[in-house]
Parts: C-alpha cells; structure tokens; sequence
C-alpha cells in the first residue's frame, strides 16, 4: 500500500511540475510578445524621429512658398506694376494669379525655391500654350425680365 501511495505521490508532483512549467512557459512567452511589440513601437517612434528633420524642412518650404505666393504682388522685383489688376484666384485652382494688364491676359503661377510645376498646372499651362481659350459669358434666365432658356455666349 505504501508503494501505491507514493506511486501517487509521484504523480501528483510530476503533473504538479508539469503545470508550474507550462504556466512559466506561458507567461515567458506573453512577456517575450510584449517585448517584441515595445521593441517594434519604439523602432517605429525612433524612424519617425530620424525622418522629422527633413518633414520640418518640407513644411518649412511649404509655409515659405504660401507665404512668398500671398505676398508676391507687393514684393519689389513683382513684373506687373498694376496692383489693382491682379485677382488671387489660387487655392485649389492649379494657377495663382490672373492679371489683366490692358492688352492681355495673363495667368501667374508663383513658385519658390526648387518647386516645380505639378500635374494641373502643367495641363493648364499646356492647354494655354495650344491655345484653348474660350470666353464664355453666361446670362440666366433667372436673372431676365422675361425669363425663358438662360443664354451662352462662347468666343472662340
């Protein structure tokens, strides 16, 4: 009897080691994840850090460039001396200015440093550079004393 006791006994143990083994194991692991993770985050902070002098000198040029292209119509070395003909028309349209200057119209895109044209303002550029132009003038039938279809005027 005392051989089966301690046959028990044994067991008892060895499954109770057994346990206490995987748990160590498990938690080992959890903790090695967690690290694994720390390690990729902080990776990833320390790229973002290498990178953020060259974002800051981006966004510098960038806050330059709206800054010079706001200001250029009042800058000393500006080609057009009629301030009271130029219109803002930037923003989100591909061009900066539009400029009458008695004979001719003209579209102004004002750029700083390095900067090159992008997409849109060389398709606006080549499409004035092929000449298509049109003058539309738009009337609305809205706006007529007898209202009826509104009426388009295109020049070529």
């Amino acid at each position: 009897m005392e051989d089966q006791e301690m046959q028990k006994m044994f067991l008892a143990g060895s499954l109770a080691l057994i346990a206490l083994l995987v748990f160590l194991w498990l938690r080992e692991r959890r903790r090695v994840k967690n690290l694994q993770a720390e390690r990729a985050e902080l990776l990833r902070k320390l790229s973002d850090m290498e990178a953020l002098p060259q974002r800051l000198a981006v966004s510098r040029a960038v806050i330059r460039g709206k800054l010079l292209e706001a200001l250029a119509p009042i800058l000393p070395d500006f080609p057009f001396p009629y301030p009271e003909r130029i219109v803002y028309i930037g923003g989100t349209f591909p061009v900066d200015y539009l400029i009458w200057d008695g004979e001719r119209i003209i579209f102004l895109e004002v750029k700083s440093g390095s900067s090159e044209l992008n997409v849109n303002e060389r398709r606006l550029r080549d499409a004035i550079r092929r000449g298509a132009v049109e003058w539309v003038e738009y009337r609305p039938a809205l706006g007529q004393r007898n209202p009826g279809e509104p009426t388009i005027e295109i020049v070529t």
